[in-house]
């Protein structure tokens, strides 16, 4: 049965160098690769995103806190003076609190607190300011609005802020140069404004600010005020008299476009996006944010996020946020402030079309690097191999001609190649040589042996021919007697002599019976002497004779049997 053979093409020089440079440049740039990888020095476009939108989002957090804690301190102040002030103007006017439901003394007390609510709104970093009492110039006290100042501003430059009333009584703001807002009205709906109820609840007897608790304050939900065309978030704090008796609420409004200047980013991220939300129903729904603020980075304008966002997890910590008009990646941060039980939080965010477009240009720009590098380790392989073995083709090509010296610029190896080559040569002759001497030597021994045979071949011819002549001699030339004591002790010979016996009875001579015995030729004098003694034969004839006759006897009786 054949047997199917598989066997590798045979390479030439330059191949196999080849290919014996190229393995380890290939795994030293893989162990550099993996040496990059181990280090973080060879990061994946997701890699980055990661680590720059958690940077990012560490950074706008700091920044939304320092924002909160800035409002809370200010509006601490705000809440305390309004205190002092409605007590002031109370005990001036000889009235209590519940007597401030006449329109005059409303004006009054609200011509007290405009210039201070004013300043408040322009120290803070808000969009609007706030006094509301827990008073109305209806009739009835139990009426769904409540009677205070609501200052806005219009305008956030430095040098073109305009203070606009919102809410509140609009004589004493034209009195002060504040026109009243396009959707001005008199007095506030206690309903609309999100977390009075709440933060008018609160329990407060001190008017000192730096002894004011701070769980006293609360930050509302996101929510549009009636007549706005923006979305706004309100921080409320409760106004006490020293009696512990609730005046009303004052605070900070923030509106989206506000947030959005306040809060612009310094960022690598592009197209950077930061919202801003709340952990509750009313801003998440599932896995859904429905109500935010946002903002962009500080080195232009952003594209802001429209409708509701979807949140998907993407791997690495990072969400995809699919909204109406795009899709980010972004990163959530979560803050829950345990002095209002409140929690938010913050997203940072870019577009998800900037990552792809990075991710492709990154995988381009590796394999452009990868067939860069396989390239040059091709040419560096291709080049040093040829140029390495350039000289040692055409020595080669040298001892193909059978040339013994080596190309001019070889490596020293071609020389000792070459040197050994020529010594082999000279050491293969001289075994040449030796072999054709002794073939001559063991051609002139075998003739010799040749001869030797003939001779003794014609010797033992010879000897046949005497036995043959002994045997065939009368009985009367036989001495019986010396017959008799020739076949009686035969067996008394040695093993030794039995076989010169044998070599005589064989046709050879002495000189012969010493070569094949290896013994000397007083040796073999010895055992013929001791031979003839014991056989009683005085002659290599006789000794013949009388073993032609024994062989004679022999071959009778095997005939007869």
């Amino acid at each position: 049965m054949n047997r199917l053979s598989f066997r590798l093409p045979r390479r030439s020089m330059k191949t196999k160098l080849f290919l014996y440079m190229l393995v380890p440049v290939i795994l030293i740039l893989v162990l550099l690769a993996s040496c990059l990888s181990l280090f973080d020095r060879f990061k994946t476009p997701k890699d980055t995103l990661a680590e720059r939108l958690d940077m990012q989002a560490m950074s706008f957090e700091q920044q939304l806190l320092s924002h909160r804690n800035s409002l809370i301190t200010v509006g601490a102040y705000l809440s305390g003076d309004a205190a002092t002030l409605i007590e002031a103007y109370l005990a001036d006017a000889g009235i209590s609190f519940d007597e401030l439901s006449d329109g005059a003394r409303l004006a009054d007390l609200q011509e007290r607190i405009i210039e201070p609510l004013r300043q408040y709104l322009l120290q803070a970093e808000c969009s609007g300011a706030f006094v509301l009492l827990n008073a109305t110039a209806g009739k009835n006290a139990a009426e769904p609005t409540r009677s205070g100042l609501y200052l806005q501003v219009n305008g956030y430059e430095a040098d073109r802020r305009e203070i606009i009333l919102y809410r509140g009584i609009p004589s004493v703001g034209k009195a002060h140069g504040i026109m009243p807002h396009r959707k001005w009205r008199l007095e506030a709906q206690r309903n609309v404004i999100r977390g009075w109820d709440d933060s008018h609840s609160r329990s407060h007897s001190h008017s000192d600010p730096a002894r004011m608790p701070a769980h006293t304050y609360r930050f509302t939900e996101i929510f549009t005020l009636p007549g706005m065309s923006e979305k706004a978030m309100l921080l409320m704090l409760p106004i006490r008299g020293s009696d512990g008796k609730a005046l009303g609420v004052c605070g900070f409004e923030v509106s989206e476009s506000c947030f959005a200047r306040l809060h612009s980013q310094t960022t690598k991220l592009s197209h950077f996006t930061g919202l801003l939300t709340y952990d509750d129903d009313s801003h998440m729904d599932g896995d859904s944010i429905t109500s935010f603020f946002s903002c962009g980075a500080d080195d232009g304008y952003y594209r802001a996020p429209g409708g509701v966002l979807a949140v998907s997890d993407f791997g690495d910590g990072i969400l995809e946020l699919t909204g109406d008009d795009n899709t980010y990646l972004g990163m959530k941060r979560s803050y829950n402030d345990a002095r209002t039980g409140g929690s938010f939080a913050t997203f940072v965010m870019t577009n998800k079309s900037d990552y792809d477009s990075a991710a492709m240009d990154t995988i381009v720009k590796n394999l452009l690097l990868i067939a860069l590098l396989t390239a040059l380790s091709i040419a560096f392989c291709v080049f040093f191999s040829r140029s390495y073995l350039a000289p040692v083709l055409k020595s080669l090509e040298q001892l193909k001609r059978d040339e013994q010296r080596a190309h001019r610029g070889a490596p020293v190896e071609i020389d000792d190649l070459l040197a050994f080559l020529a010594e082999k040569d000279r050491n293969k002759q001289s075994v040449i040589d030796g072999l054709k001497l002794e073939m001559k030597e063991a051609n002139e021994e075998l003739s010799r042996i040749q001869k030797e045979k003939t001779r003794i071949q014609e010797e033992y011819v010879r000897a046949k021919t005497q036995i043959t002549r002994l045997t065939s001699s009368s009985a009367q030339e036989v001495d019986p007697e010396g017959y008799a004591h020739f076949t009686a002790n035969l067996c008394k010979l040695t093993p030794r002599e039995r076989e010169i016996f044998d070599l005589y009875l064989g046709g050879r001579n002495g000189k012969e019976i010493r070569d094949v015995l290896c013994i000397s030729e007083n040796t073999l004098k010895y055992h013929n002497k001791h031979i003839y003694e014991t056989l009683n034969v005085s002659s290599r004839k006789e000794l013949l004779h009388y073993a032609a006759m024994l062989e004679k006897e022999a071959v009778q009786v095997g005939g007869e049997a």
